[in-house]
């Protein structure tokens, strides 16, 4: 084999193991930004799940504060009727 071939070869060689780094970098950071998207929709998930919970108990605080408002009502209405008072 000449040189001008062992040098066109080699410089196949080369630019093969050039492009396969290429890609496989390529490959790793498509990799990578899949990875924190992912990382990022976990966080989305459990930021809106934590809020879902909040939201739940504050419904659940307003509803019994309601009840108890519509229990002082209802005593209030009695003991009014019971003085003769129309309510």
């Amino acid at each position: 084999m000449s040189m001008e071939t062992k040098m066109i070869a080699g410089g196949i060689g080369l630019a093969s193991a050039l492009h396969s780094a290429m890609v496989t970098g390529q490959a790793n950071a498509a990799a990578r930004r899949l990875a924190e998207i992912d990382q990022s929709g976990e966080e989305a998930v459990a930021i809106l799940t934590a809020g879902l919970r909040r939201e739940h108990a504050r419904r659940l605080r307003t509803e019994a504060a309601l009840a108890e408002a519509h229990e002082e009502i209802v005593m209030l209405r009695q003991m009014l009727r019971s003085r003769g008072v129309p309510a």
